[in-house]
């Protein structure tokens, strides 16, 4: 993982209709389940609520 991972994920987190960027980016949905399950990522995703 990179802070372009992060920084990619952000973005996509900022979708109007982030319910539909997991279907229509399947990539971006396994970037976002690799950074839910990394320790730093998830504490601070926590605190600030990223996604």
């Amino acid at each position: 993982l990179s802070l372009a991972d992060v920084y990619l994920v952000m973005l996509a987190a900022w979708h109007p209709e982030i319910g539909k960027v997991a279907a229509a980016w399947p990539d971006i949905e396994r970037l976002w389940a690799r950074l839910r399950d990394h320790d730093l990522i998830r504490k601070l995703n926590a605190a600030h609520a990223m996604w």
